[in-house]
Formats: structure tokens, C-alpha cells, sequence
């Protein structure tokens, strides 16, 4: 069901025509490690947005890396004084990994892949530059996976199918090239 519409989508956009003016860079402000790829097409006031997502960090005997992409559907509401709204949803998939190596040996590995339905309400400061707020929530399918080991015992390994849902704000800012 959801490969059929995400197939319906993209059948629809690839039909409309896309103005090279309308592309753009965007980052994450709030706190996380994102850069967003605006994308405007002319018919029907859609905006796709990929966006690829990255955390890599550790402290001694410790490593964590987080990755994903995903892609963002949104459609213009309204304008009021210079803050456009719009509705839309993304579609993603993230990897993150952690690692622990003092004494035990500890290695978990958490695939998601989710859909996020969000409201975004942006000011634009000048026609190439705005900064907006995102706020939604995300409904996830996890696949979990962890060995670990204690002081040469056999490694053991874990396997979990979980779902999940959770609230989220971001702050965005994003330049278009005109």
C-alpha cells in the first residue's frame, strides 16, 4: 500500500514542471544535524523537500552514529504578514548504531522507517532567505538488533520488531537561489 502511493507521488510530480530557480539549501537550527534540499514546483504550490540527517560521536569506549534520509511532501496553506503555512508529510528511513567497548562488548542496531505527518509555518526575511518552525508526529516500524558480551562469554544476539510514535518540533532555516 504505501509503495503504491509513494509510486501515485511520484508519477504525479515528475508531471509537473519544475522551475530551477525554486531549489534551495536548508539546515537544521534547533539543535540537530540536518541539511534540507527545497525543492518547489509550480503546479499546485507543492513543496518536496529530501533531507539528510547525521550524528557521529563517542567518548572513550563508546562510539554512536545516526544517519537517515527523508523526503517531505508539503502543500502552501495560506500567507499572513510574511509567515507562509503549510501541511504536509514525510517519509523516512534512519540507521542509528551504538557501540560500547570497556570491559563488555556492546553492539545495538536500530533500522526505522517512518511517516510524519507536520504542520511548518515559515517567515521568509527576503525571497531567497526564511526560517521556520516544523512541528508533527512520527509513527515508526523499528527493527532492533544487539549482540553483547561479557569478559569472553559466547556473544549473544537480540532481535526486535517495535513501533513507536513520538511528537516533534524543529527550527529551520533555508535559502532558495533565485
Amino acid at each position: 500500500m504505501l509503495n503504491k502511493s509513494v509510486a501515485v507521488l511520484v508519477l504525479s510530480l515528475t508531471a509537473t514542471h519544475v522551475v530551477a530557480s525554486d531549489f534551495g539549501l536548508g539546515t537544521d537550527i534547533s539543535g540537530g544535524r540536518s541539511l534540507y534540499f527545497p525543492i518547489a514546483f509550480q503546479a499546485g504550490d507543492i513543496v518536496v523537500e529530501p533531507r539528510l540527517y547525521f550524528a557521529n560521536t563517542g567518548l572513550q569506549g563508546s562510539k554512536y552514529k545516526y544517519q537517515g534520509i527523508n523526503i517531505s511532501v508539503d502543500k502552501f496553506i495560506t500567507e499572513k504578514k510574511g509567515f507562509n503555512t503549510y501541511m504536509g508529510v514525510g517519509f523516512g528511513h534512519s540507521l542509528e548504531k551504538t557501540e560500547f567497548t570497556d570491559d563488555a562488548s556492546y553492539q545495538s542496531k536500530i533500522s526505522s522507517k517512518y511517516i510524519a505527518p507536520h504542520l511548518q509555518i515559515k517567515y521568509d526575511f527576503t525571497e531567497s532567505f526564511s526560517i521556520g518552525g516544523e512541528a508533527g508526529v512520527r509513527f515508526e516500524k523499528n527493527k532492533h538488533t544487539s549482540t553483547d558480551s561479557f569478559n569472553y562469554v559466547e556473544p549473544a544476539m537480540r532481535s526486535s520488531n517495535t513501533h513507536s510514535q513520538y511528537s516533534y518540533t524543529e527550527v529551520v532555516a533555508r535559502y532558495y537561489f533565485k
